[in-house]
């Protein structure tokens, strides 16, 4: 991970470093309060023509307490992102990581998911920012759940009725917590981009933390475009009641072989690059 003092406003050594030679393919940067974007994406962008692979992690130091008095390193978003596409070529580009607002990364490549080779898409996340929260479970629950309502169905707004004819049993009630913006933001994205008007060529879907194996299990969620080939493998994660059976994708798994063989990039630990933290997890975090 590289650090830079926000003081100096001299070109990074990064920067001239990427200049000074042409024909990269892969490209893993994992930045901490790096100030000197517009230099970074021209760096990054002298690249384009080679660039299949990019992953793009940056953090800053920001205030956690309402009286200003403590900062902490968070995830930021891709300062850039509004020029990723002239910055690197998405015809070519096969696998893309970075932090970013699914609903901005989507408006950006919407108009040109065509085109777009992308084969795999990763939304990072810092997992020991979200240890508070159980988010593979969360988007889970709501991924596998059926459509909900019902013409004429009355239900109080955390309730979801399941069942058949109320004559001859009784209706199943369950309460169904309700849905963050957050939830709802990545649940639309998922849809999207595995869907008719989403990224054609996307196979893998990746959200949060994948480093140091299971650590942040809780904090990831690995998602695979549902072909033939994957409907003969049975996954645990989606035997389930209502399942994913309608969707355009479904839950899969890190080890699997064939997922890596879809990954279509030269590392095959693409999603747990660039990690947070220390090999040992410390017990007084």
């Amino acid at each position: 991970m590289l650090e830079q003092d926000s003081s100096d406003f001299k070109i990074h050594p990064l920067t001239q470093f990427l200049q000074s030679f042409t024909g990269l393919r892969h490209l893993k940067l994992k930045l901490s309060s790096f100030t000197l974007e517009p230099h970074l994406a021209t760096a990054i962008a002298h690249h384009r023509s080679s660039l299949q692979s990019l992953i793009y992690h940056e953090r800053e130091l920001q205030l956690i307490d309402d009286e200003g008095r403590f900062q902490e390193l968070r995830d930021k978003e891709m300062t850039f992102m509004v020029q990723l596409p002239h910055i690197v070529n998405l015809s070519q580009f096969s696998a893309l990581a970075l932090c970013a607002s699914p609903s901005k990364l989507r408006s950006i490549l919407e108009p040109l998911r065509k085109e777009a080779s992308l084969h795999t898409l990763h939304l990072r996340w810092t997992g020991s920012e979200k240890l508070h929260r159980n988010i593979r479970e969360e988007l889970m629950s709501r991924l596998t759940s059926p459509p909900f309502r019902s013409p004429g169905l009355q239900l109080r707004p955390n309730e979801v009725k399941l069942g058949g004819n109320e004559s001859h049993q009784m209706a199943r009630t369950i309460v169904v917590s309700k849905s963050s913006p957050e939830e709802d933001e990545y649940l639309a994205f998922v849809q999207w981009a595995f869907g008719p008007q989403g990224m054609p060529f996307l196979e893998t879907l990746a959200l949060g933390d994948f480093s140091f194996g299971d650590r942040y299990r809780n904090q990831q969620l690995l998602l695979r475009r549902k072909t033939k080939e994957a409907q003969e493998i049975q996954y645990q994660e989606i035997q389930l009641p209502c399942g994913l059976l309608d969707r355009d994708f479904f839950v899969g798994i890190l080890d699997d072989v064939s997922f890596h063989e879809k990954l279509m990039v030269e590392d095959l630990n693409f999603l747990r690059a660039c990690p947070d933290g220390g090999l040992m997890d410390s017990p007084y975090e």
